[in-house]
């Protein structure tokens, strides 16, 4: 942790600042202390770097676990190793651009972002880079931001915090952007985690979520409907699953891309994570576009967009700035 991402934090419990204690450094690095709340006295460790701010909380604690699995796994190659879910560095970073309506780079300048869901936080790393003179946040609930933590630590305008979507710990308006892709819909409560981050949000800042549409059908997303339960197994039976389900449908779409039929190159490595990422993680909702455009409404967005390139729904607004319409 580095001392720029103080500022930025609050008690997840009662919305308190929080005042450092017992911290010791290597070089920019907090790599150990606690970080206290001065209102309630809620107190939250720094474990070799990286700001732990979880609650116990039982009903989500598998959920926790299968995505700590999911990118340790995806972090030693068993999965794809130059690609996440299929996309390339620069795919992923032009689908931030879209998202945002950025026409170019020098946009991202002396801003503050928070990647939502950072998973080993490649992302979050690229953004880093890319914009030098803007904070970058990673934000992950799993053990996966330990991952996103050792990717990111010598990036001095980088910050990576493990953390709850549903009460995430930042002040509120912290952030010029917020970005979410393939993660809300794993929560409990899909509008409720919409809520919590939109909260992050300041007047005239942008939010992207991505979550499951209601309307889209997949062979991985049949697949969870047929097992039922399948985030009961054990993860080695899980992973073995991912990976037979995915042959015979790498297959079919082989003989699809001989045929002509569609252009889109699959990979063998990409499709058995994506039956990892579906079957995996206990809590997975669907939505419709009309209540994407509810969430965003009743929690104060305007100028909603949806991405038509997007697989399933992909959308951003821009918050209300009241004082400016009031000009």
């Amino acid at each position: 942790m580095k001392d720029g991402l103080l500022p930025l934090l609050c008690c997840p419990k009662c919305r308190g600042p929080f005042t450092l204690s017992r911290g010791r450094k290597e070089g920019l690095e907090i790599v150990q202390g606690e970080l206290a709340c001065r209102a309630c006295g809620s107190a939250y460790p720094i474990v070799d770097g990286l700001p732990v701010i979880l609650e116990k909380d039982i009903r989500s604690k598998r959920t926790r676990e299968s995505f700590g699995r999911e990118w340790t796994l995806h972090a030693q190659g068993r999965f794809e190793d130059d690609t996440v879910y299929g996309q390339t560095e620069e795919e992923e970073l032009q689908r931030f651009k879209d998202a945002f309506d950025l026409p170019h780079w020098e946009r991202l300048t002396n801003q503050f972002v928070l990647d939502a869901g950072c998973g080993s936080g490649r992302l979050t790393a690229n953004l880093g880079k890319i914009g030098r003179n803007s904070t970058i946040v990673g934000l992950d609930f799993s053990d996966a931001a330990k991952a996103a933590y050792h990717r990111c630590k010598d990036l001095p305008n980088v910050h990576i915090v493990q953390g709850d979507l549903l009460r995430p710990p930042f002040r509120a308006e912290a952030f010029d952007y917020v970005w979410s892709a393939g993660v809300l819909h794993h929560t409990p409560e899909t509008a409720q985690g919409f809520g919590s981050i939109s909260n992050l949000v300041r007047p005239g800042g942008r939010i992207y979520i991505w979550v499951y549409s209601s309307r889209m059908f997949t062979p991985y997303r049949f697949a969870r409907k047929v097992l039922s339960k399948p985030y009961l197994l054990p993860p080695p039976v899980l992973y073995g699953l991912s990976w037979g389900l995915a042959v015979p449908l790498y297959c079919f779409h082989k003989i699809r891309e001989f045929a002509g039929i569609t252009h889109i190159r699959h990979r063998l490595d990409s499709t058995a994570f994506s039956f990892y990422d579906v079957l995996s993680p206990e809590f997975m909702h669907y939505h419709s576009g009309e209540e994407v455009r509810k969430w965003f409404r009743s929690n104060g967005f305007e100028q909603v967009k949806f991405l038509p390139q997007t697989q399933d729904i992909g959308a951003s607004a821009a918050k209300k700035d009241v004082a400016t319409a009031q000009m």
